[in-house]
């Protein structure tokens, strides 16, 4: 077997489903493929597009959507529809919203199934997935600017999701190696 295809089994062995990004109206195309691809590089299989993109508008020939193959990609037409979906799933929503009901990301339990709303660059979240959302968190920022650029703060949720539940649920327990040292001679 090949070193691709060997990469290739190791990491669909190894990608969770217990974790959903949903992603709600995101226009822009490189915060769409930085989301897809860290989603890709965490291990997760699961994606729900909601909204007013649709298949056509994201797959675009500027932007590199290779990653995306190995995602479990689905488009919905509205937010309650990507909900609904995650829900038969027993997944418990959450968002990121500001306000004074809400917990900073590191005090959420990630436990168990659960989708994260990341929503539009200038609106956030909508007042639907608001009110769709079991749990609303932020990520606090120390300087001026008060929120990260949507494809930075997935990362930041995706690998605070990851590492609780590897280290402190123990809900992940596949064997981390990292590929250079699996697969000598070959780049990250």
């Amino acid at each position: 077997m090949s070193n691709r295809a060997e990469r290739i089994e190791y990491a669909e062995k190894n990608r969770t489903d217990s974790i959903y990004i949903i992603i709600e109206d995101i226009w822009h195309d490189h915060n769409i493929s930085a989301i897809f691809r860290t989603a890709e590089c965490a291990g997760l299989k699961n994606i729900f597009i909601a909204g007013a993109l649709t298949k056509k508008q994201i797959r675009h020939n500027q932007i590199d959507f290779k990653c995306s193959r190995f995602l479990n990609i689905q488009y919905f037409e509205n937010i309650n529809a990507a909900v609904l979906e995650a829900r038969k799933n027993n997944c418990r929503i959450f968002a990121t919203y500001m306000s004074e009901d809400s917990k900073v990301l590191w005090a959420a339990d990630f436990s168990g199934n659960i989708a994260f709303i990341l929503g539009s660059e200038k609106q956030g979240i909508s007042k639907a997935a608001l009110e769709l959302c079991d749990e609303k968190l932020w990520i606090p920022t120390f300087g001026l600017t008060r929120s990260l650029n949507v494809s930075v703060a997935a990362a930041v949720i995706i690998y605070e999701i990851l590492r609780k539940k590897r280290y402190e649920y123990k809900e992940e327990t596949n064997e981390i190696i990292a590929p250079f040292m699996k697969y000598k001679g070959e780049r990250s």
